[in-house]
């Protein structure tokens, strides 16, 4: 079975639950507040956890009552930093609506910010396959990461460009683009990265070397392996909220890929894994939340 290095943050998750969001100038009192552990690289590498896939959490934990939170509900998992840094952690807070719809307000600190020494540290021999999400590829000092990967050519890389994929420097999207095997993204964020409003057009502009795989809420997931489009009929669920939910779907992917199932079976059993995601209040699923899937 592959080990998968996992890049990028786990962060103090701020929940706030409320009948809507908020509009310009409006007054609104959440009937519910839930600190959690979250982050990308985090609520990915859960799942692997969960899944008994071998794995590195490679994510900066800082200082500051964020940087406690994260390193107190690490130790818990038995989960030891893989790098501290005396910088600040910043958290993400999370808006969720009655819908389950949800908003993020992320104040980056030290879990958003790597440096070249740590990832020269890494021995790239021990992994298959290596995660990264865009939301560290914003921040300046993060051009080291993508240094990093086209430098290790021999790593399977997962690329989840994330919400604010318009965000990212064309350059480094263009970048990943060329280095990763794997492109896991939403259907907005695939309109975003590659201007076709339409998904099947959108997978099209992609290099027929990457194989793909596109949620768009309860509509049927597409799949794009080899040039070739198919779909998989997604799960329906009563929707909770969504923090978390593309990532546990990523998390599952990669779970199954690394216990040698092809694209098509990774997908299925990622499906129902988003279901159980989106259910919880939680922004990473327990293993409550999948037993019956194990």
């Amino acid at each position: 079975m592959e080990k998968i290095l996992v890049i990028g943050s786990t962060v103090t998750d701020v929940n706030l639950f409320m009948d809507h969001l908020p509009a310009a100038e409006e007054d609104v009192i959440p009937y519910r507040q839930k600190m959690t552990l979250g982050g990308c690289a985090y609520n990915v590498s859960n799942v692997l956890r969960i899944f008994g896939v071998p794995y590195t959490l490679f994510s900066p934990v800082g200082t500051g009552v964020y940087g406690r939170f994260v390193r107190d509900h690490l130790q818990r998992l038995d989960i030891v930093p893989a790098i501290e840094t005396l910088e600040e952690n910043g958290c993400c807070y999370c808006l969720n609506d009655a819908q389950g719809n949800r908003s993020f307000m992320s104040l980056h600190g030290a879990e958003y910010r790597f440096k070249k020494e740590w990832l020269d540290r890494i021995d790239t021999k021990q992994y298959g396959m290596a995660y990264v999400c865009g939301l560290e590829l914003e921040e300046p000092c993060n051009d080291v990461i993508i240094a990093f990967l086209q430098e290790n050519p021999g790593l399977k890389v997962i690329y989840a460009p994330g919400p604010r994929v318009g965000y990212i420097p064309s350059e480094r999207s263009r970048q990943m683009l060329e280095i990763c095997s794997y492109l896991h993204c939403n259907a907005r964020e695939l309109r975003v990265l590659t201007g076709e409003e339409n998904v099947p057009e959108g997978l099209k502009r992609l290099p027929e070397r990457i194989s793909a795989v596109v949620t768009d809420g309860d509509k049927d997931v597409c799949i794009f392996e080899k040039g070739i489009i198919r779909t998989e009929p997604a799960v329906r669920a009563a929707v909770v909220s969504g923090t978390g939910a593309g990532d546990a779907h990523c998390g599952a992917v990669m779970a199954m890929l690394a216990k040698g199932e092809n694209l098509t079976e990774a997908v299925r059993m990622a499906n129902k894994v988003g279901a159980r995601a989106v259910q919880s209040e939680e922004s990473a699923v327990s293993e409550k939340d999948l037993e019956d899937l194990l």
